[in-house]
């Protein structure tokens, strides 16, 4: 959980929020006194301070909140209609304090929050749920792995199916001989629902026979483990499911040289810039089996489009088409096309990286 707090009348919001696999909680307040004292009770991971609230001497909260010791190198992002402005961008000289202007998206809030600290989907803790009727087993294996991740447990498949009705997981570990619906009737379940079917699964038993272990195997779970539960076979298995890392191509197509090299600097993990000049020889040499999207400058290499759609034909890689006039109308005619969108050029770190998230390659 991302605990923010957020400082001004214009509240943004106030309560939780999930987004991309994260849970923002946000804590709003309006009096100066109550953001001090709650910074020193209970300090947040990030601060966001609305320098647009008329009411609020927004500039004496920001000064007074780098000389609280428990907020001094904190991030904040501080919220304002005019960033150019010499005095605020005095502001920002720290290092760790950042502008958001506005008027701006929520996602555009949620995802800068997320740069700032650094955090993808794998940097919070997995939610990683059993089930099983024995408490004493869900109460070993919460013991075991409560420090690396946060446990849901149930004792039925029943109860199982009600929390996935308004949650989603990240792993499930299925005790497969329980009264009632046993592990394999509840996996069957589960995989019925195009929300679930691809959370990974565990199945765990005190049977281990062939019959049992090929039962299991027909419904392709991630694989299996034995009880009594074993600490070191436990930990091993679940943390193999998560710490498969993965490499993302992004193939950027420009006539311009200066445009590549500045390309390859913008791309942040996991995204793996395949760098290449817009030519027809080039655009050949593409291994769309290799690749999971591919940005075109459009105002110098629109000529590569063609080929590209055509090598794309039996795919569902989208392209993302960049130009300093996206409202050209040969552009827009491009965006009609299957998986196609458009940012401007040059092109801005976050919002390239933000656009990448969103189309969960």
């Amino acid at each position: 959980m991302i605990n923010i707090l957020s400082i001004g009348d214009n509240a943004i919001i106030d309560g939780e929020v999930r987004y991309m696999n994260n849970t923002l909680l946000f804590v709003t307040v309006t009096e100066p006194l109550k953001a001090f004292n709650s910074i020193i009770k209970s300090p947040p991971d990030i601060i966001i301070i609305d320098m647009t609230d008329e009411k609020l001497d927004s500039q004496m909260v920001f000064e007074r909140i780098r000389r609280i010791q428990a907020s001094k190198t904190m991030p904040v992002v501080l919220i304002t209609r005019n960033e150019d402005d010499p005095e605020f961008r005095r502001l920002l000289q720290d290092g760790v304090t950042k502008a958001l202007r506005r008027p701006y998206k929520m996602d555009e809030l949620y995802y800068k929050i997320l740069r700032i600290l650094n955090i993808h989907a794998g940097d919070v803790k997995k939610k990683v749920l059993i089930v099983d009727d024995d408490p004493a087993i869900l109460d070993t294996a919460r013991m075991y792995l409560d420090a690396q991740y946060e446990v849901i447990t149930k004792l039925s498949g029943k109860e199982c199916l009600e929390y996935l009705k308004d949650n989603l997981v990240d792993l499930m570990i299925l005790d497969i001989v329980m009264p009632g619906m046993d592990g394999i009737e509840l996996l069957k379940e589960i995989r019925k629902d195009n929300r679930l079917k691809k959370i990974p699964v565990l199945f765990q038993t005190g049977m281990c026979d062939n019959k049992t272990v090929t039962d299991c195997m027909e419904l392709h779970p991630q694989g299996y483990t034995v009880k009594p539960i074993v600490k070191k076979d436990l930990m091993s298995v679940v943390g193999s499911i998560f710490q498969k890392k993965r490499e993302i191509s992004i193939c950027y197509i420009d006539a311009d040289a200066t445009n590549r090299a500045v390309f390859k600097k913008i791309l942040k993990a996991p995204y793996i810039p395949n760098i290449m000049e817009g030519s027809i020889m080039t655009v050949n040499a593409v291994n769309i089996e290799k690749t999971s999207c591919i940005i075109i400058n459009y105002d110098n290499s629109m000529f590569c489009l063609p080929p590209i759609r055509s090598k794309l034909a039996k795919t569902r890689i989208p392209v993302i088409l960049v130009s300093k006039n996206t409202a050209n109308s040969a552009l827009q005619k491009e965006l009609l096309e299957y998986k196609t969108y458009a940012l401007p050029f040059p092109i801005d770190a976050e919002a390239l990286n933000r656009k990448l998230d969103e189309l969960k390659l």
